[in-house]
């Protein structure tokens, strides 16, 4: 890398040079080979490293060459005799000019004066390390034997406050077992339909008050076959007993309620059908009746 070409770069090139210019320049001047001088940097990283558009650093570039700084290397020329800089396959080649120098380097004499004088940096370095040492000999003659100085104030976002207990910076809460009960619960998979499903009192009395009047055994033999041939999955299957169930009853209504719409009134008017007190009292034998 040019080390010494962009610090040649910065120190000597022409002031005329604009800014967008020179940090073309420089940044070419860092990647060429020092001794040849020349760089194969591409636009694209040219651009990367200048934060320019590909367009203004090209134009940069031929702002250099008006000035007097050409600085790409032509590779031919065109129709028009036109140097061409850049061709498939052969990329654009970069070489650093030579600037006069614009700052002198110091003389010997003077050089070896400025190496043996301190600096103000040295000279601060020094007076606070006597300041330091005698601040810290007042402290020490301050304390005395046997007692342990106060700690220093601490605020709540210091480095150095740790817990009352473990020494943490932070203290973690514990975990409560209720947390820990339910982290190390397996979670409940899928399964198919079983081969039998024992009806619980409790499924029963279940039943009973939401879906009266279907017959269990029947109904929960139609719902395994049914989920056992589709392969149905379910985590729980109550739950799932409890909506057939509540299906069948509701279908088992509604198949009633076409029962009685399609009775025919046989003579008379339909002013002589009897009210809903009479339906409540109906029994399924009346309704195969009115049907012969």
């Amino acid at each position: 890398m040019g080390y010494e070409l962009y610090r040649h770069v910065l120190n000597n090139a022409p002031a005329e040079i604009d800014a967008a210019a020179r940090l073309v320049l420089a940044v070419i001047a860092d990647d060429a080979n020092e001794k040849t001088r020349r760089s194969y940097l591409g636009m694209d990283l040219l651009s990367h490293r200048t934060g320019l558009l590909p367009d203004s650093a090209s134009k940069a570039l031929r702002r250099l060459a008006k000035a007097g700084f050409e600085i790409r290397v032509p590779v031919g020329t065109d129709k028009n005799g036109k140097p061409v800089f850049a061709m498939k396959g052969h990329r654009t080649v970069y070489l650093i000019p030579v600037f006069p120098e614009r700052f002198m380097a110091p003389k010997p004499g003077r050089e070896a004066d400025l190496q043996g004088e301190e600096s103000p940096d040295e000279r601060q370095t020094k007076d606070g390390s006597k300041a330091g040492s005698s601040s810290a000999k007042a402290g020490r003659e301050s304390a005395k034997p046997g007692r342990e100085a106060d700690p220093l104030p601490q605020s709540p976002q210091s480095p150095h406050s740790f817990g009352p207990e473990d020494g943490s910076l932070f203290p973690v809460p514990e975990e409560t077992n209720t947390h820990k009960d339910e982290m190390n619960k397996p979670a409940k998979k899928k399964t198919t339909a079983p081969e039998h499903l024992d009806i619980t009192d409790q499924m029963r009395a279940w039943a009973d008050q939401n879906t009266p009047g279907i017959n269990l055994e029947l109904e929960t033999l139609k719902f395994l076959n049914h989920h056992g041939a589709k392969g149905s999955k379910f985590i729980d299957w109550v739950k799932a007993w409890r909506n057939w169930m509540i299906n069948a009853h509701q279908f088992a209504e509604e198949r009633q309620q076409n029962r009685r719409g399609n009775l025919r009134v046989v003579g008379g008017s339909r002013n002589d059908v009897p009210d809903n007190s009479y339906w409540d009292n109906v029994t399924d034998e009346d309704l195969k009746r009115s049907f012969l």
